[in-house]
């Protein structure tokens, strides 16, 4: 079955699924809180902040690793809701 996905479609099923988990496992992989304060304003690339700091101070890959919680969560229900009622009485052949 594996045989038959082209290379590409595997290399972006990888990096979905690698996003995804990143999502959930959010506050187990970012070094610092979603809105810590951690260094300076505009603070560059570091081995204490791999992407930088904001014009806050906050941590850049944190905030991007909370990013894709957020992401994952409640804005993707509704059209999922929405599809329900649809589906389980038929309404798409009326």
């Amino acid at each position: 079955m594996l045989k038959n996905i082209p290379l590409s479609a595997m290399i972006g099923l990888f990096f979905t699924g690698l996003y995804f988990l990143a999502a959930i496992f959010a506050p187990l992989l970012a070094p610092y809180g979603m809105a810590e304060v951690v260094g300076d304003v505009w603070e560059p690339s570091s081995s204490e902040h791999l992407l930088g700091t904001d014009n806050i101070g906050r941590d850049l890959l944190s905030r991007m690793i909370y990013g894709g919680e957020r992401r994952f969560s409640s804005p993707q229900l509704p059209p999922f809701s929405a599809l329900q009622p649809d589906q389980s009485l038929d309404l798409s052949r009326l």
